[in-house]
C-alpha cells in the first residue's frame, strides 16, 4: 500500500563495486565510478537485493533505504502485481558491470530448483551477457565443444584437460549471449560486460586456471556440485552484432525471467508504462540521460541504472549525449 505522505518515484542506487583477482582499471576509467579500498574492481554490482550486498536509494525521500526495504513496505505498487503475486517481495533481479582483466573461473550456476533444495533460495542463476567493449580477440566459454557427460567431465578435470574440451567464442562489442543455469560458461581476459542475472550469487567453479591468491592459495572450487548441477546437452547461441533502430525500443533477449531492450536514445523518447504494470529498470551501458516523470526528472550516467515502480505509468528520457539504455522488464 503507498505511504500516504510520500509517492514512490523513480530511484537510483549506490553502487556497489567487489574486488576480484580477476578484476581491472575499465570500470573506474570507463564510467568514473571507484572505491580506494578496492585495488582490482572486477564487478559494479548496479542493483542488487542480494543479503550483505543490498543497493541502497540514493535519491529522493527514500534515501538510505535499501531496496529490499522497498519492496516490503510498498509490495505491489512497487514491483507490479504479477510479480509481487509470484515472488513476494523477494526483488528477482540482479544487474551487474564486469571487468574480466583475467580469466573468470570456469563455472555453471543452479537452476531454481537445485537452489532451493541445496541452498533453500528462491532463486537459481541465469543471466544475460551484453559486451560493451572487448579487446580484439577477446573471447568467452559457453558449453563445451564435444558430447560430453558427467563421467567424462570429472575424467577431464582429472586429466587436466578440462579446457581443451571448453567451446570458445570470439566476442565484440554490440554481441549478447543467453546462458541459463546448466550451461558451463568463463569470461576470458580483454571484456566489459553489462550482466542481467537473477538474483542469486551461488557459482559452483570447476577450473580456476591454475592461479593463487596473494597468500598462495587457490580457490575452493566444487566439482561435485557442478557436475550435478550441468545440463550436458545445452547449446549456446551469441547473437552477434546487435544493431538497435534509433529512438526505438529493440528487443536484445525474451528470457523466463526478464525481457532485455535496447533503447538506442538519440532524441526524446517517451515510454508508457501503464501496459506493463510491473517495474521497470533503464540501465545506460554507454552516455547519459534525463528521466522525466510527473513530478521531476533524474539524471542517469554510463553504469547507473534507475528503476521507475510499477505505480508510474509514464516516463520521458532526453538523451544528454547519445545514450546506449538498456531496457529491462521482469517476469
Amino acid at each position: 500500500m503507498t505511504s500516504p505522505l510520500f509517492s514512490l518515484y523513480p530511484m537510483k542506487f549506490k553502487p556497489i563495486l567487489k574486488d576480484k583477482i580477476w578484476g581491472g582499471s575499465k570500470i573506474k576509467n570507463q564510467f568514473g565510478i571507484s572505491d580506494d579500498s578496492i585495488e582490482k574492481a572486477g564487478e559494479l554490482w548496479a542493483l542488487s537485493s542480494v543479503e550483505g550486498s543490498e543497493s541502497e536509494v540514493l535519491n529522493g525521500h527514500f534515501a538510505g533505504n535499501t531496496l529490499s526495504e522497498m519492496a516490503e513496505i510498498f509490495m505491489e505498487d512497487f514491483l507490479g502485481e504479477d510479480i509481487y503475486v509470484k515472488y513476494n517481495i523477494d526483488f528477482p533481479l540482479l544487474l551487474k558491470i564486469i571487468d574480466a582483466n583475467d580469466y573468470l573461473s570456469v563455472q555453471v550456476h543452479p537452476n531454481d530448483d537445485i537452489a532451493q533444495k541445496k541452498h533453500k533460495l528462491k532463486f537459481g542463476k541465469s543471466e544475460m551477457w551484453y559486451v560493451i567493449d572487448a579487446d580484439p580477440g577477446a573471447q568467452i566459454i559457453a558449453g563445451f565443444n564435444q558430447p560430453m557427460d558427467k563421467q567424462k567431465l570429472k575424467k577431464h578435470i582429472e586429466n587436466g584437460t578440462l579446457r581443451d574440451t571448453l567451446n570458445f567464442e570470439t566476442m565484440s562489442a554490440g554481441d549478447m549471449i543467453y546462458l541459463p543455469a546448466g550451461l558451463i560458461h568463463a569470461m576470458c581476459p580483454g571484456l566489459l560486460i553489462a550482466e542481467i542475472q537473477q538474483t542469486s550469487d551461488v557459482t559452483y567453479r570447476l577450473y580456476d586456471w591454475d592461479r593463487l591468491d596473494e597468500e598462495g592459495n587457490s580457490r575452493e572450487l566444487h566439482v561435485d556440485a557442478a557436475a550435478d548441477a550441468i545440463d550436458y546437452d545445452m547449446k549456446p547461441e551469441v547473437i552477434r552484432g546487435f544493431n538497435p533502430q534509433p529512438n526505438a525500443t529493440s528487443k536484445m533477449i525474451d528470457t523466463p525471467y526478464f525481457t532485455a531492450s535496447m533503447v538506442n536514445l538519440q532524441a526524446t523518447v517517451e515510454k508508457n508504462l501503464e501496459i506493463i504494470d510491473l517495474f521497470v529498470i533503464y540501465f545506460s551501458v554507454s552516455g547519459s540521460f534525463e528521466l522525466h516523470y510527473n513530478e521531476g526528472k533524474i539524471e542517469v550516467n554510463p553504469g547507473e541504472c534507475v528503476l521507475v515502480p510499477a505505480m508510474i505509468d509514464k516516463v520521458i528520457l532526453i538523451p544528454k549525449t547519445s545514450a546506449q539504455v538498456i531496457e529491462i522488464v521482469p517476469k
